[in-house]
């Protein structure tokens, strides 16, 4: 076994995930089934081994419906301050949101803004452009394809699901215009929360 990110061996066991029947809507209980949580002793990513194909990840959120994870904007501390910093920092410009939902961040700021999005669920993607979201793939794996540069790229909860996060930042900073900007959102390990329940 080696770290998906940096491939390094040195890695050590932090303990085995519970399994959950029903978990944010989209997972059976098989898909978190037999895992364990694992660091990396190099580049300190924490990460869960086996890990799902992402063929059988990817069928589960293009089936999910959007009730099943309804989102309250004010209630998002991670988009409440994305937006304030984007609003004290960046003039409007072109945005892109990966794994955008149903585009609520986008929405949230404004029209004045160039909105696009990425998104792999069919009724997410509707909803979005319903709100005037620009929805330019359908994939993350897409991102090298892409052409189109950005003043600013926002991904909430994203990081955690990529096989290789440094791919996927590399990838996001080939899409970012010079002094653009870039705001990812995920898990923090280095909280004291995290640190006290770890693979619970």
């Amino acid at each position: 076994m080696k770290c998906p990110s940096c491939s390094n061996r040195n890695i050590h066991f932090i303990g085995e995930i519970c399994s959950y029947p029903y978990t944010i809507g989209i997972y059976p209980g098989d898909i978190l089934n037999d895992a364990g949580l694992y660091g990396c002793n190099e580049c300190h990513l924490c990460f869960r081994w086996p890990c799902p194909p992402k063929s059988k990840l990817d069928r589960l959120y293009k089936d999910r419906t959007t009730a099943d994870w309804n989102i309250n904007v004010a209630r998002r501390k991670d988009w409440l301050l994305a937006k304030n910093h984007l609003d004290s920092l960046v003039a409007p410009g072109k945005i892109l949101d990966v794994g955008c939902w149903d585009g609520s961040f986008l929405q949230s700021l404004g029209s004045s803004w160039r909105r696009h999005g990425i998104e792999i669920n069919k009724r997410a993607i509707q909803v979005a452009n319903a709100k005037g979201i620009q929805i330019i793939a359908e994939d993350i794996d897409h991102l090298d394809k892409l052409a189109t540069e950005y003043n600013v790229i926002t991904a909430f909860d994203i990081i955690e699901h990529t096989y290789s996060p440094e791919k996927f930042i590399i990838d996001l900073s080939k899409l970012i215009i010079h002094n653009g900007l870039i705001i990812i959102s995920s898990g923090n390990t280095e909280a004291l929360g995290w640190k006290f329940i770890k693979n619970k």
